[in-house]
């Protein structure tokens, strides 16, 4: 059974599982680099990757990427402000926001939907196990296309 949690995606013309661009908000170097090289090497999508919040922000108007792959604990804010202010903004706003943590509690849950997240997805256990749900939780997305729920 997955642990994901989807909340909801907004309309974007995004997925084919042809994503274009995937940003990776993620301050462990070895971490983001792993999750980088899987989107690359694996599904053929072009990434790139920033570690703050504010680097994080940036890339959206530069690299413009149709979805952020964003963690919580970042070290300049929390991955919560990070996607408030996205969604803030008119042309980012409607990007799907992927919110990874190593933290599992229902209060992280309910924030990152409040935030704006898409869906959340625990960090923890073996890497591999990891991917293959974040594999899974594209493909649903990719399938959905518009806004759903699981709950």
């Amino acid at each position: 059974m997955a642990s994901f949690v989807i909340f909801d995606l907004p309309q974007a013309g995004l997925f084919s599982l042809g994503l274009n661009r995937v940003l990776v908000v993620e301050d462990a170097q070895e971490v983001q680099q792993l999750i980088r090289s899987y989107l690359e090497s694996v599904l053929g999508i072009s990434t790139s990757g920033v570690v703050t919040g504010s680097e994080a922000l940036d890339a959206i108007n530069s690299f413009q990427p149709d979805l952020v792959i964003l963690d919580l604990s970042l070290p300049d804010m929390t991955g919560f402000t990070v996607c408030r202010q996205i969604r803030q903004t008119q042309k980012a706003g409607k990007i799907p926001v992927i919110i990874v943590s190593a933290l599992d509690t229902d209060l992280d849950k309910e924030e990152a939907e409040r935030a704006g997240g898409s869906a959340y997805l625990p960090k923890g256990g073996p890497l591999r196990e990891w991917l293959n749900e974040l594999l899974a939780l594209l493909r649903i997305l990719e399938k959905a296309g518009g806004t759903v729920s699981n709950e």
